[in-house]
């Protein structure tokens, strides 16, 4: 599993957070690690990158990496 700090654009509340964590446990085998305004820690198989990625984009926000982890 890769694990990756992403910057999350356009949260504003904790109603932002609800959403994108509603979102990303759809997704099957994604391990949320945190969720915060503006950021989420993430673990997943790197082949799914553009499925998380969609998935945060689907609910309204914008998303790069913030910071890679081995």
């Amino acid at each position: 599993m890769h694990t990756e700090t992403l910057s999350i654009g356009g949260m504003a509340c904790s109603h932002c957070v609800r959403a994108l964590k509603d979102a990303l446990q759809k997704l099957p085998g994604v391990k949320i690690h945190e969720v915060t305004l503006g950021h989420a820690t993430l673990s997943f198989d790197v082949r799914q990158r553009k499925q998380v990625y969609e998935a945060i984009t689907s609910e309204g926000y914008t998303v790069r990496v913030k910071r890679p982890r081995p």
